[in-house]
């Protein structure tokens, strides 16, 4: 019989198989799994690292969260719709605005799971960055200059909501310096 995080991962890589990184050539599945173990390993209890295992699904797979909930509970499956963007928003900035509103109004368990999902996503990019600077940053939708705003207004969230000696907000804040500074 599986534990809840060993099903969380099984069911990472099920729904995401196939599917790759878009700016890495690795399955899709692995950014779930560090966000999870970046949780896990920084001391946070199951039904953080759990939603971190599980954040991107309801977002990026036909995973829904009535599924989620079945398999680990409604708080499980709301806290993934809460880290979820609203994708029927289609222009980035419009939909980047209001998942920011939402975030802002989040709870603390939200928070640090988005902290460690932003933290991850800027960690894949650091090896590029350091061979071709800020176009590493870029995406096929977005400019460098759409991802520093975007990653400062995080990086003004996470500082007043999350105590300063916590070690992902310390990394985070180490990269969001070398990226956007």
């Amino acid at each position: 019989m599986y534990t809840n995080e060993e099903k969380a991962i099984n069911l990472v890589f099920k729904a995401f198989a196939g599917k790759k990184r878009i700016k890495e050539d690795i399955d899709m599945a692995s950014h779930s799994i560090l966000v999870g173990y970046l949780l896990k390993n920084a001391g946070y209890n199951e039904e953080i690292v759990l939603t971190g295992l599980l954040h991107d699904l309801v977002e990026d797979t036909e995973i829904t969260a009535d599924e989620i909930a079945r398999e680990f509970g409604s708080t499980i499956a709301d806290n993934v719709l809460q880290v979820s963007e609203n994708k029927s928003i289609e222009a980035w900035m419009e939909r980047k605005g209001e998942f920011l509103v939402r975030l802002n109004n989040s709870n603390d368990v939200i928070i640090i799971v988005e902290l460690a999902d932003k933290l991850h996503n800027l960690l894949s990019d650091y090896d590029s960055w350091k061979k071709i600077g800020n176009k590493a940053i870029e995406t096929l939708a977005t400019t460098y200059d759409m991802n520093r705003w975007y990653y400062l207004e995080l990086a003004d969230l996470f500082n007043k909501r999350i105590d300063s000696d916590n070690e992902l907000l310390k990394r985070f804040n180490t990269l969001i310096e070398i990226y956007f500074k």
